[in-house]
Parts: C-alpha cells; structure tokens; sequence
C-alpha cells in the first residue's frame, strides 16, 4: 500500500491535502478500521459492528491531529461509511479492504470535496 499505512490499533489510515480548506482544515484524513458497533446514546441509533471508512476534515501540525466533533455541518464532522459488517475482528481482512481502499483514496477526496454522497457510497461497494 503507498497511501494508507498501518495505524497499530485495528486501522489503516492516511492524510490527504484538500484543495480548498473546510473551515479551518486543511487535509482528509482516511481511515479504514473495525468498529465494534453498539448502541449510540447521543443519536439513539444502533450501529452495526463491522469494518467502516472514516472520512474526517483535519489539520496535522507537529505530528498532533485536531478536528471538530460536533459542528452542526456534516461536512465538517465528516463520517464513516460501513464497507462490511462482521461478527468477529479479522486483521487479515481488515489489511484486504485496506488494500481495496488504498487506490481509490484520491476519488474518496474529490467526491467528498464536491459532497457527491453517491459517489462516496458507490466508491465504498469495495468487498470482494
């Protein structure tokens, strides 16, 4: 893989440089990780456990990443968008859709700076 690398806690992840900022960011960080799901009490939902693409907004200075949680604006907060859902952690398919991902990194940045959510979606159908 030369975009993503291996983050060391049940991820893959990389930055990349926006065209235009979002507010005060200026890179895309994505992020492909195992999500043990569950109840989410601030929105009432029930998220499925499984492996998702986390696509955030954020500013990378001396090696320490700051973002926004809560904005009221979706494409500030950014997201994650399930690619699989699973009972159980595999690194081993975690690194496969890793690897899926990785070259597809550069059309994830461009749909989510002209916020084309079909095609964010349509990307993320990377299961084999």
């Amino acid at each position: 893989m030369k975009n993503l690398v291996d983050g060391r806690n049940r991820s893959f992840k990389g930055y990349f440089s926006l065209k235009e900022k979002i507010g005060d960011f200026d890179k895309l960080k994505i992020e492909v990780f195992y999500s043990i799901g569950g109840m989410n009490y601030f929105s009432g939902s029930i998220q499925a456990r499984g492996y998702k693409i986390l696509l955030k907004p954020v500013s990378v200075c001396n090696g320490i990443e700051s973002s926004m949680m809560l904005s009221g604006n979706q494409k500030l907060q950014g997201g994650s968008i399930t690619i699989e859902t699973t009972n159980r952690f595999n690194s081993k398919r975690l690194k496969e859709l890793a690897e899926l991902v990785d070259p597809i990194v550069e059309d994830l940045v461009t749909a989510y700076e002209s916020d084309d959510r079909n095609k964010l979606l349509e990307l993320s159908k990377v299961t084999v």
